[in-house]
């Protein structure tokens, strides 16, 4: 072995460390990366497909409809309208629960809300109205975004509602807390009726 050769054995050596450290410079930063856009939850990785974003919730219309009164919501993007063929398809769903007859038993007062949701990937609506005393029924549809009118019964599923669909539905316990069961006066149906939400969330 000639001096030169433990020299170009040790150069050698240290190329390939240097090419392991950079490979695990890369491994590190990309896992960095991941989890920027990622959030772990026992051990699982779930990865966003967007960052949250803060939605208006308005009040759309007082709706009446069979003896009912419903509070109109709609969930948007910031400066997109519903689209009249979801809110119509909407209204019809809900027709289907308002005409049909309340179940022995059951007190009926007459009100409750409509959720109307166009979101990114799909459309949500739900039908809500109060019952008895402190009962609210829930219903909730799901139809693509591209076909907004076929609405499908997604309830059985056990699916609720999103972030954004959930704050609807606390206001609206609030309110029928607010003006109802904790109304030092008494009951006021007309003052759940005009409790309405506007708000970004």
């Amino acid at each position: 072995m000639t001096p030169l050769q433990p020299r170009k054995a040790e150069r050698a050596r240290c190329q390939h460390s240097d090419a392991i450290a950079a490979v695990l410079a890369i491994l590190a930063l990309t896992a960095i990366t991941r989890l920027i856009s990622a959030r772990v939850y026992h051990g699982r990785m779930i990865e966003l497909l967007e960052r949250y974003q803060r939605l208006p919730i308005r009040f759309l219309e007082l709706w009446q409809e069979s003896g009912w009164r419903l509070k109109v919501y709609t969930i948007t993007f910031p400066g997109n309208p519903v689209h009249p063929e979801l809110l119509q398809a909407a209204k019809q769903v809900a027709q289907r629960w308002l005409r049909q007859p309340a179940a022995p038993n059951q007190r009926s007062h007459g009100v409750g809300f409509l959720g109307i949701h166009e979101g990114r990937g799909a459309n949500f609506v739900f039908v809500d109205w109060w019952s008895d005393e402190s009962e609210l029924h829930h219903h909730l549809y799901m139809s693509p975004v591209d076909r907004p009118t076929e609405l499908q019964y997604v309830t059985p599923t056990g699916l609720v509602a999103s972030v954004w669909d959930l704050r609807v539905l606390c206001f609206e316990r609030q309110a029928w807390i607010d003006t109802v069961l904790a109304n030092p006066i008494g009951a006021d149906i007309e003052g759940y009726v005009n409790r309405r939400l506007n708000e970004d969330v």
